[in-house]
């Protein structure tokens, strides 16, 4: 709680790192890039279960991501990720870029099941979740949502529940409601997807 860093406020997973993280708070965390909660990057795919991520916040980068929670595989620069995240709550994030609540971005396939978006806040697009990837499609962000809800989430421009941008994600048994956008897709908006 009250962590301040530049990258990933309240956590870190850099490289490899596959952590288990059981009945955890990141909570009022703050980071200047990415990922207000927790960061995970290059081929880490941490598990966690039953945790929180409340009030964290991006600051300073336009072009930052996930407030709650960021996943960036990194392309030809890292390796693909695929955290597990069952059980866990996203409330009340912000981010000035993508991602209210979390982003998974260039080659990041999270597994969210039994997962609650809910009140959070992006600059750009995606307020509960965003999935995005390169323009070509060669580095796609395919998440597997089963059983989560995506409540009262906005974005200022596409996908107040959920944004996708040349991903492919699965979405199974999600409710998706109350969500706005500024322009298009007020719960869910898909962009070359």
């Amino acid at each position: 709680t009250n962590n301040v860093a530049e990258w990933g406020g309240g956590m870190t997973c850099t490289e490899w790192s596959d952590a288990t993280i059981l009945n955890s708070s990141f909570n009022h965390n703050t980071t200047r890039n990415v990922g207000g909660g927790i960061f995970i990057r290059s081929t880490s795919s941490p598990v966690l279960i039953n945790c929180t991520f409340d009030d964290n916040i991006q600051i300073s980068n336009p072009l930052g991501s996930g407030g709650g929670a960021c996943i960036y595989g990194g392309g030809d620069t890292g390796g693909p990720c695929y955290p597990a995240f069952t059980d866990c709550t996203f409330i009340g994030n912000t981010v000035i870029g993508d991602g209210g609540g979390m982003s998974a971005a260039y080659s990041s396939h999270p597994k969210l099941t039994n997962c609650s978006f809910a009140q959070n806040f992006a600059g750009r697009s995606g307020g509960g979740l965003a999935c995005v990837a390169d323009a070509g499609h060669v580095y796609p962000s395919n998440a597997d949502v089963q059983y989560c809800t995506f409540e009262s989430n906005i974005a200022t421009e596409e996908g107040g529940g959920i944004h996708v941008r040349n991903s492919d994600p699965t979405f199974l048994n999600v409710q998706v409601h109350g969500n706005v956008a500024g322009t298009t897709g007020g719960g869910m908006n898909f962009f070359e997807s």
